[in-house]
């Protein structure tokens, strides 16, 4: 289970429990046992399903499981405040919007009478101090219930991404790697039951294998380094100033000023026996001004012109390889700049709590429930990208 110091810094709700801090009064704190010596804790797992309001992130679903994964409770939540986005249909350039997220619609919605505070009345009930709630990035379902709770386990911090920490792993590619469950497919959107499941399962998977299971070391080596172990010379052609950190382990790297010069480095590095080649164009990174955090969001018309180069770009890139050449192309991440502004913004708040001049603060510049959900939705579009691979 997370300590009080972790909870904190992960943003949870301080609950009566806990050694330092006095409980948010705002907040629904849940029930304490008077004398719990001697009894067994129960496990109990938990999720939600969100939707934006114009308040903010607030919850539309919430769902508890018990150990052996069956329902307890699960009921809809009409949220306070107008909604703007149900977070439901989520759409792609140029194919057909597909169901994302949420799965909540105005329809599911329209005789629910249960407001959050009926439901945290029912929450109560059911959960005390001697539970232990299991979920996937808990916080966030806490700070959307308004529920202060002393002991939880969470899934994406008992169990590890594959580059370590701060990235966290999600609760789908969780499932599929140490469960091997395909989860969150359904047309319908996700399943908070199912989520749910899927997080005491885990949290059953890691107490049969160990406190070690489920991490990961970081002196992996690169795909680089594997190559040239196996005797393929690699190449590397990018239009950025960044440092190229693994320049030992490639036999060329050069860094160009377009991405139509990309192009032409690769196709030279080729036909100098490269077996592999890592090309990274940016044009349209910097005509969509990613890395101007502070920016507004270029407009897709904009930006038609850099996609159309692109996209020339790509076509002569596979016009001129030989036959039996792999392209793949990845986007590598979607826009980050939300996720960056609430980055710094919750950066700055914390460094003025540590030096005890929160009430400096402007108002602008608080952290609150709404930037932690907001960041959590930046973060799943930043993370989002597309790829294809084709064998000519």
């Amino acid at each position: 289970m997370m300590n009080f110091a972790e909870m904190r810094e992960a943003g949870y709700f301080v609950h009566p429990l806990h050694d330092e801090g006095v409980a948010d009064p705002e907040y629904v704190s849940t029930p304490t046992v008077s004398d719990s010596s001697g009894r067994r804790k129960t496990v109990i797992g938990l999720d939600c399903e969100m939707c934006k309001t114009e308040f903010g992130m607030e919850v539309t679903r919430v769902t508890l499981v018990d150990y052996q994964g069956s329902t307890l409770f699960d009921q809809l939540v009409k949220p306070e405040n107008p909604v703007i986005d149900y977070l439901t249909m989520y759409p792609q350039v140029n194919t057909p919007t597909y169901n994302r997220w949420s799965g909540i619609t105005e329809n599911k919605l329209l005789n629910t009478t249960n407001r959050l505070s009926t439901i945290q009345d029912s929450l109560t009930q059911i959960i005390d101090s001697d539970t232990i709630l299991v979920g996937h990035s808990l916080e966030c379902d806490l700070q959307a219930l308004k529920l202060a709770h002393p002991h939880v386990i969470d899934t994406s911090v008992i169990y590890q991404h594959t580059r370590g920490p701060p990235y966290k792993p999600s609760l789908k590619w969780l499932a599929h790697k140490w469960l091997n469950r395909k989860i969150q497919e359904s047309e319908a959107g996700h399943d908070s039951a199912e989520d749910a499941r899927t997080c005491v399962d885990l949290v059953k998977l890691k107490l049969r294998r160990g406190r070690d299971f489920g991490l990961f070391n970081l002196d992996v080596e690169s795909l680089f380094t594997r190559f040239k172990r196996r005797g393929i010379e690699s190449a590397v052609v990018q239009n950025t100033t960044k440092n190229i950190l693994y320049r030992d382990n490639v036999r060329t790297c050069s860094h160009v000023d377009s991405d139509g010069e990309v192009v032409e480095g690769i196709l030279e590095a080729l036909q100098t026996d490269h077996g592999f080649v890592w090309g990274r164009m940016s044009d349209v990174e910097t005509a969509a001004k990613w890395k101007d955090n502070e920016s507004l969001c270029v407009p897709v018309e904009d930006l038609a012109a850099t996609l159309a180069q692109f996209d020339k770009n790509i076509q002569r890139l596979w016009d001129a390889l030989p036959p039996c050449t792999a392209l793949t192309v990845v986007s590598g991440s979607g826009d980050p700049r939300d996720m960056a502004r609430l980055q710094a913004k919750k950066r700055k708040y914390d460094v003025a709590l540590k030096q005890g001049r929160e009430r400096e603060v402007q108002e602008k510049d608080v952290w609150k429930d709404e930037d932690s959900q907001a960041y959590t939705l930046a973060l799943d579009r930043a993370k989002t990208g597309l790829g294809f691979v084709a064998i000519k």
